[in-house]
C-alpha cells in the first residue's frame, strides 16, 4: 500500500497489459467503485502507452484505517450486433493498489 501526505499533489504509475485501452482513472474510499469522488481521464495522463499510465493526483484525507482502492475504466466496446456498450469501472482488489493518507509519525 502506498502512503502518501494528504492534499499533495503525487505522481501515479501504473504498470500492466493492456493499459492503453484505459480511458479513465477513479479512486474509491468505499470499495464501490459507483462512488469514485476522484477521478481522471485521458486527457489528465502525462503518458499512456500499452504497459504504463503516469497521471498526477492529489488525495483528500480519509479517517484512519481506511484507505483509497483503484478503479479503472476500459474504452467503450463495439458488439457483433453494432451496439456501443459501455465499459463499467472495475475495482482493482491488489493491496498495492491501495493509498492510504494516514502518515505515521516519524520517530
Amino acid at each position: 500500500m502506498a502512503i502518501v501526505h494528504p492534499d499533495t499533489l503525487v505522481n501515479i504509475w501504473l504498470f500492466g497489459c493492456w493499459l492503453d485501452e484505459v480511458v479513465v482513472i477513479g479512486f474509491t474510499s468505499d470499495g464501490n467503485c459507483s462512488h469514485v469522488s476522484q477521478d481522471s481521464g485521458q486527457e489528465d495522463f502525462i503518458l499512456q502507452s500499452e504497459r504504463h499510465i503516469l497521471l498526477k493526483h492529489e488525495f483528500h484525507p480519509l479517517p484512519k484505517r481506511h484507505n483509497y482502492k483503484l478503479c479503472v475504466q476500459s474504452r467503450s466496446r463495439e458488439m457483433s450486433d453494432g451496439v456501443v456498450k459501455v465499459m463499467p469501472f472495475l475495482l482493482m482488489e491488489d493491496r498495492r493498489t491501495a493509498v492510504s493518507t494516514d502518515v505515521p509519525p516519524r520517530k
